[in-house]
């Protein structure tokens, strides 16, 4: 499946990781990933999402840290979608 990966379907899965959250905007900590576990398990429902897109990014491609945004993520993913050949 070829990889066509929209900042909508990003803002989707990121939205899907952190059902929680209030908005895009919000920090990962503010959407309850406090922990490095936590920050990681959140790295990681992405990261499976954008692979079930059809797009081979790389796990490191999913920012994650305190003062990430969930706005943030969804730009990077959709970032490292895109530098795909």
């Amino acid at each position: 499946m070829p990889c066509n990966l929209t900042i909508e379907k990003a803002g989707d899965i990121v939205g899907a990781c952190a059902p929680q959250a209030p908005n895009i905007d919000t920090t990962l900590p503010a959407a309850g990933f406090i922990s490095p576990f936590q920050q990681s398990n959140f790295r990681d429902c992405v990261f499976r999402a954008v692979l079930n897109e059809g797009c081979q990014i790389q796990r490191g491609d999913v920012p994650i840290g305190d003062a990430t945004t969930l706005r943030a993520v969804m730009l990077a993913i959709k970032a490292a979608a895109d530098a795909l050949p």
